[in-house]
């Protein structure tokens, strides 16, 4: 992977410095912005439903010569025990709340998974939106209603 910050592609300005710091990609799927930021020496975990995609991502990493972490599941499902306050940052892009049914319960495990001064960076389905938001300064349950009301599904928050 010559260039892992053009992996990143439009949220790759969100991610200054990510050496040695713990990420989740939520609905990661492949693993791609994964192994992109263990290239830059980040600890990366997937968490995503999909086995095959667990099976492409790790070979993806092989090729990469990095490791990351594969949690096949259901997120809102997370073991906490493992995760709690692990990560420094959440990240999540292409647009994935749409796959939640309980956004209550799918902000309460991201909320919980982050660190007290966690990120939680997410893009949505047009391209150029983005938004990080900061565990300690925003409500989880305001972003989730944000998300789905009155027209606001791509605010850009900077908290």
């Amino acid at each position: 992977m010559n260039d892992p910050k053009g992996h990143l592609r439009y949220h790759a300005k969100y991610f200054d410095v990510v050496e040695g710091k713990h990420i989740a990609s939520v609905c990661g799927s492949d693993g791609r912005r994964a192994v992109a930021l263990a290239v830059l020496k980040a600890e990366t975990t997937v968490f995503d439903i999909s086995e095959p995609q667990k099976k492409y991502a790790l070979e993806l990493a092989k090729a990469a010569n990095v490791k990351i972490g594969y949690e096949v599941g259901d997120f809102c499902e997370t073991d906490l025990s493992a995760y709690g306050e692990y990560f420094d940052c959440a990240y999540a892009e292409g647009g994935i709340l749409h796959y939640f049914h309980d956004l209550d319960k799918f902000f309460s495990v991201l909320h919980r998974i982050l660190k007290p001064k966690g990120k939680f960076i997410r893009m949505c389905a047009k391209a150029t939106c983005g938004s990080i938001c900061s565990r300690a300064s925003v409500s989880w349950r305001q972003i989730a209603t944000m998300a789905y009301t009155l027209g606001k599904i791509c605010p850009i928050w900077k908290c």
